[in-house]
C-alpha cells in the first residue's frame, strides 16, 4: 500500500517535472525554427516584392516610351493628314472657281473635276476627324 501512494504522490510530480523541462526545451529549438522560418518568409517577401518594384518601373519605362512614339507618330499622321487637307481643300476651291468660268464645252470636264475634288477633300477630312462626317 505505501507503494502505491508513493507512486500517487509522485507519478503527478514527476509528470509536472518532467513536462516543464521538456516543454523548455521544446521552445527554444521550436521558436529558432519559427524565427529562421519567419526570417525566410520575411526575406522572400522582401525579394520578391523588390522584384515587382523593378518590374514595374521597366513597364513603366516602356509604357512611357510607347506613349512617347505613339505621340511623335500621330503628329506627324497628324502633319500628313493637315497637309493632305490643305491640298484636297485648294483642289476643290480651284475646281469650284473652274465651275463659275466654264463654258458650255468645258462644263462636263469641270464638273467632273469638281466632284473628284469634292471626294478627295471628303476623305482627307476623314482621316482628320472620322467622327464628325
Amino acid at each position: 500500500m505505501k507503494i502505491l501512494a508513493t507512486a500517487v504522490v509522485m507519478a503527478p510530480l514527476m509528470m509536472f517535472g518532467i513536462l516543464p523541462a521538456a516543454s523548455q526545451s521544446d521552445p527554444g529549438t521550436g521558436a529558432s525554427v519559427r524565427l529562421v522560418a519567419t526570417h525566410d518568409a520575411t526575406a522572400d517577401r522582401e525579394t520578391y516584392t523588390q522584384k515587382a518594384r523593378d518590374e514595374m518601373q521597366l513597364w513603366q519605362q516602356k509604357l512611357h516610351d510607347f506613349d512617347a512614339k505613339a505621340q511623335a507618330k500621330a503628329m506627324d499622321t497628324q502633319t500628313r493628314a493637315s497637309k493632305d487637307l490643305d491640298s484636297a481643300w485648294t483642289e476643290a476651291k480651284n475646281a469650284s472657281d473652274r465651275l463659275n468660268t466654264a463654258g458650255e464645252r468645258d462644263w462636263s470636264r469641270a464638273k467632273a473635276s469638281f466632284q473628284s475634288a469634292s471626294h478627295k477633300l471628303d476623305l482627307a477630312w476623314r482621316k482628320i476627324d472620322p467622327e464628325n462626317k
